[in-house]
């Protein structure tokens, strides 16, 4: 309310300073007073009242996932090569942490705590943004790993927090590390009448048909030759090579 009362004529509202966790409302609220239009009054009765009415916005956040992971990315000197990039197709879900409270601190309860209030898949670069949330605390856990990777079930915390009034969505990041599946071969030689492991016998892996990288790249060519492996003192013969899932 204004000090003092204000004389016939055309004014405007503006805003200074908003309420914490809003956002300051930087349009400003045009009204006329006139001498011949009925308006309200204090309780001496006399005092004429008009209100103005401005709404504020609250403050929203977002929270910002990746997803990273090693791929496949060539075949040089007879070893696959892998190197650390962002993973497509992992699903997070976004949990209240604690009882989300409504910023007008009427204690209207938003989400409660444990609610899912987002389902997010990061997409080719391995990253994934949740919609608006209102402020407050909120954790992330991974419910669905990409495929040949093992699920990472760490559950990460996020906090978004009030800025200031003039930013109107703040962000916290949170990142995951995928680890793959890996692929290990042996071979066990025996002879077939007396079933005694044999030793030096020589197996060999070939492409079944073409492997490709994470771009979709030919890097070793169906029939090509992987590896060899040769049958110790104990009939096993053991593969090294690193071999991707197919």
């Amino acid at each position: 309310m204004t000090g003092d009362k204000l004389e016939v004529g055309n004014y405007q509202l503006e805003e200074l300073e908003s309420p914490n966790g809003y956002v300051i409302s930087t349009t400003p609220i045009k009204f006329k007073i006139t001498s011949n239009t009925a308006y309200e009054t204090l309780p001496d009765g006399k005092t004429p009242v008009i209100t103005v009415k401005q709404k504020d916005t609250p403050v929203k956040g977002k929270v910002n996932v990746e997803k990273t992971g090693e791929v496949l990315v060539d075949f040089v000197d007879g070893k696959f090569i892998y190197e650390e990039k962002g993973l497509p197709n992992a699903k997070y879900e976004i949990f209240a942490k604690e009882d989300i409270l409504d910023p007008s601190n009427d204690g209207t309860i938003l989400y409660k705590k444990g609610t899912v209030v987002d389902t997010i898949v990061t997409n080719s670069d391995g990253k994934a943004t949740s919609k608006e949330l209102p402020l407050g605390e909120y954790s992330v856990k991974e419910i669905e790993a990409p495929y040949g990777f093992i699920l990472n079930e760490e559950i990460k915390d996020v906090s978004l927090k009030y800025k200031d009034q003039n930013t109107a969505i703040v962000f916290d990041n949170v990142s995951f590390v995928n680890e793959r599946q890996r692929v290990d071969i042996k071979v066990l030689k025996k002879d077939k009448d007396d079933d005694k492991v044999l030793s030096g016998a020589e197996f060999s892996i070939y492409a079944k048909e073409d492997i490709t990288n994470y771009n979709g790249d030919v890097i070793v060519k169906a029939n090509e030759l992987i590896e060899t492996a040769i049958s110790d003192e104990t009939g096993k013969a053991s593969f090294k090579s690193d071999f991707p899932l197919t």
